[in-house]
């Protein structure tokens, strides 16, 4: 999430650009996966 989150922080200088899309869906706030409620879509998860 940090990273994704770090990626759409506009940079000086540049033009703007499309946020990048974080795959996945986002679970329902009644059924949060166990530990970082991120990690179904996460890439790095373990």
């Amino acid at each position: 999430y940090t990273k994704a989150l770090l990626k759409s922080l506009p940079r000086p200088g540049e033009r703007q650009m499309r946020l990048e899309a974080i795959p996945g869906t986002v679970p329902s706030p009644l059924q949060y996966p166990p530990g970082c409620h991120f990690s179904s879509r996460c890439p790095d998860v373990l």
